[in-house]
């Protein structure tokens, strides 16, 4: 149910800013809040299974991550502060990843998960297309309707794009 609301509620949620990046955007915020109580789910369920549960993939991943975190023992100190946020992103990712394999879903939950998130693609493409179509050249959410390059909740139509 977590899941679902934040696909279909929580990350359809918007509000103006300065700008910025990762958690630093009100709505990013948001979108941790829901993948926090994820994690904290999954993470219960390897405690009451008294087992952790991993995957081949899963191996890859810490691998991985691993190595994207080698530069920060050599780097320019600079760099490695700017690359924090980045780093604990991946590394937030991760651990997210490893606590969704620990509630063990079968094929029809799994199958709600992607059907979840097409929804959530569904919300984002009714955006843009108001976006596109309805709103007037002077309207009161901000779109420039000039420019005409829908971005649903995101700032840029290229993040919209990609989802």
């Amino acid at each position: 149910m977590t899941f679902g609301i934040y696909m279909l509620i929580g990350m359809h949620y918007f509000q103006q800013n300065l700008g910025g990046s990762g958690i630093h955007l009100p709505f990013n915020a948001i979108g941790w809040i829901f993948i926090s109580i994820l994690m904290g789910i999954g993470w219960w369920q390897a405690k009451l299974q008294a087992e952790l549960v991993y995957s081949r993939l899963s191996l890859m991943f810490v691998m991985a991550t691993l190595v994207m975190l080698i530069p920060l023992l050599y780097a320019n100190p600079i760099v490695v502060g700017l690359s924090y946020s980045r780093l604990l992103g991946l590394i937030g990712g991760l651990l997210f990843f490893i606590a969704l394999q620990q509630l063990q879903l079968n094929q029809q939950q799994r199958l709600m998960l992607l059907y979840l998130i097409l929804g959530a693609v569904f919300v984002e493409a009714t955006f843009s297309l108001v976006q596109y179509y309805g709103l007037p050249v002077n309207n009161t959410f901000g779109y420039d309707k000039i420019a005409n390059r829908p971005h649903g909740i995101f700032q840029q139509p290229n993040v919209a794009a990609s989802f």
